[in-house]
């Protein structure tokens, strides 16, 4: 009852999801330090993604599907993949700064992070 999305009645969710850390049952069930996110941030931070070119739709995690055309979620998915790979190499390496690559790929998600919120 004390959440920005609780006294909004939900008229603030516009397609969006809604992503929590704890579900509490007392007198009713509650959840706890949650935020709406934009599909476009569900797609981005999911473990895996199915695009079924044909329906315009991708499979979320094996559970959710979420519309969107093909070229845009195959382009997330590269995104993701890039990424997974440059995260993989700078582990071994932790003290070797950000490569320019990397620099450009989050500055291109933290954009369009920015443009799903308005």
């Amino acid at each position: 009852p004390m959440s920005v999305n609780h006294s909004s009645g939900g008229s603030s969710l516009n397609g969006r999801f809604i992503v929590y850390h704890e579900k509490v049952r007392t007198s009713k069930v509650y959840i706890r330090d949650c935020t709406t996110v934009s599909p476009l941030h569900v797609l981005l931070f999911s473990k895996e993604l199915k695009i079924s070119h044909e329906t315009g739709q991708v499979l979320v995690d094996e559970w959710l599907r979420i519309s969107a055309p093909a070229q845009t979620a195959v382009l997330i998915k590269q995104m993701k993949q890039a990424i997974e790979m440059q995260m993989n190499a700078n582990i071994g390496c932790p003290h070797k700064m950000l490569g320019g690559e990397l620099r450009a790929l989050i500055h291109t998600i933290a954009t369009l992070l920015a443009e799903a919120d308005e």
